[in-house]
């Protein structure tokens, strides 16, 4: 394992994702707790969305509604908390996303410019490359 996933995975507070059957390596330090995440039903799906996001909501529902294989993966509540956070970007998008991999990187690039900022680590109106490359440079040099 990397140098860099040990040191996240050591720190403090971390929330890892896996399935079922994973454990962690020998050099990660072991988890105070695990917790199995079931999926939402629907109607749930629909009352997180209306509460987490009320402005967007019926934005999102009806993105949602027309797009199967993202409504019956975003019943992972933490894929539909990010489809949530960072919808604004989502909705932006030149092309509607169709996969989970058009909407993770439309996530990401939101992630990258919020943390970016609030972190001061970048002046704003660079592209979402340079946000990252600025970042993880931040990242690497900050662990030595």
């Amino acid at each position: 394992m990397s140098r860099f996933v040990t040191h996240l995975l050591n720190q403090p507070n971390v929330i890892v994702m896996s399935r079922p059957s994973a454990s962690p390596p020998l050099e990660v330090k072991p988890f105070d707790l695990e917790v199995e995440t079931l999926g939402f039903e629907p109607a749930q799906v629909e009352e997180f969305v209306r509460k987490v996001e009320p402005t967007n909501a019926e934005a999102i529902l009806s993105f949602l509604r027309g797009l199967p294989l993202i409504r019956d993966l975003v019943r992972i509540p933490i894929q539909l908390d990010a489809l949530c956070f960072g919808w604004d970007e989502i909705y932006h998008c030149k092309n509607e996303p169709e996969t989970m991999t058009d909407l993770y990187q439309a996530i990401e690039r939101g992630l990258w410019k919020k943390d970016s900022h609030r972190l001061k680590l970048v002046p704003s109106g660079l592209t979402t490359d340079e946000h990252r490359a600025i970042v993880w440079q931040h990242i690497f040099t900050s662990q030595k």
